[in-house]
């Protein structure tokens, strides 16, 4: 096994599974469908210092004829693509690990989920996944990672995905996404959380280089924000509201992930997007966390990042962000002597 967490290889494109195929070592798509939006970037060939070809977002009624053309002006139709389920599409759960075989563990697992499902586990397209590394003094140590999502959605978004040009060779969920971000932002040997906001969810991944040790859906998203009040103006006290909440969940996260994980403990908070409600909150967890908070920096992230794309204002957006972790699935974690 690879250092990182995957999947299950049994299934028909399993959820987690690794890209293949030489259209994946030349260039890089990481497509996204969310409620009523779509999102595409497209990224170049080159691992050491990738280039950010296109990105977009679109609504989904508009996309098949918007990315189709953005694919053929690239020539990059029939690219490897990495399909990114979005928030709210998949369930991410943690569980004793059975006592089976690796090869039994997805079938194992799949009649444990009973109740823990809000639809039948018949419908269900699981997948698993352990995080390597742990000793014996980590209470994770026993646990495993699921995966789940409606098998019909998944085969809905491969279809949609399809129709707009793209060949999709791995099926990946917004906390893998965030991890791939994070892994090119910080280095290896140090812990680090993401928060990414979005309209109607807020998600806290915590990562140590390609290994995703924890993930968490805070359900506090910018609509509740805006409505308090609390974004996106600046210069706002900390009250007792959405925002207070939002920062109390953040740090009862890492007090979890210090006290089950055994790993160093996380030195730094990256705030996404990176646009003004996300400058707002960095303010008010900076006020209220013991460790270093900054925003992605796409530009430190992707140096080959054109100043059409940040300038666009199209990084702001979480589908587009959660579409840019997609395509940098295959991309090396920052190595240790290149970290700041």
């Amino acid at each position: 096994m690879a250092e990182g967490n995957e999947g299950d290889k049994a299934l028909r494109i399993p959820i987690l599974d690794r890209l293949t195929g030489a259209a994946g070592r030349w260039a890089r798509a990481g497509i996204q469908f969310s409620g009523e939006r779509a999102a595409l970037v497209l990224l170049g060939p080159d691992t050491g210092r990738p280039e950010i070809l296109a990105a977009a977002s679109v609504s989904a009624d508009e996309a098949p004829a918007a990315f189709a053309d953005l694919l053929g002006r690239h020539r990059l139709r029939k690219a490897a693509a990495t399909l990114c389920l979005a928030p709210g599409e998949y369930e991410l759960l943690n569980m004793e690990r059975p006592p089976v075989p690796d090869e039994e563990l997805a079938e194992s697992v799949r009649w444990k989920l009973g109740d823990l499902l809000p639809w039948p586990v018949d419908e269900a397209q699981v997948d698993v996944f352990t995080i390597p590394g742990l000793d014996s003094h980590a209470r994770a140590a026993s646990w495993v990672f699921v995966v789940a999502a409606r098998r019909a959605l998944v085969e809905r978004r491969l279809q949609q995905a399809e129709r707009i040009g793209l060949q999709v060779t791995a099926v990946d969920i917004a906390d893998f996404a965030l991890r791939n971000l994070s892994a090119r932002a910080s280095a290896p040997q140090h812990s680090v959380a993401h928060l990414l906001v979005g309209e109607d969810y807020s998600l806290v991944c915590i990562s140590r280089g390609e290994v995703l040790y924890f993930s968490r859906d805070l359900q506090i998203g910018l609509g509740v924000l805006r409505e308090a009040g609390e974004a996106p103006e600046p210069g706002l006290s900390l009250e007792e509201g959405p925002r207070e909440r939002l920062v109390l969940e953040v740090q009862r996260s890492l007090d979890y992930f210090d006290r089950h994980f055994a790993q160093p403990p996380v030195s730094r908070l990256i705030v996404s997007p990176p646009g003004t409600a996300g400058a707002l909150l960095q303010d008010a967890l900076s006020a209220s966390l013991p460790l270093q908070v900054l925003a992605l920096g796409v530009e430190e992230l992707l140096p080959g990042a054109g100043p059409q794309i940040i300038e666009s204002g199209l990084v702001d957006e979480p589908g587009v962000l959660l579409a840019l972790g997609a395509a940098m699935r295959e991309l090396p974690a920052l190595a240790a002597e290149d970290a700041a």
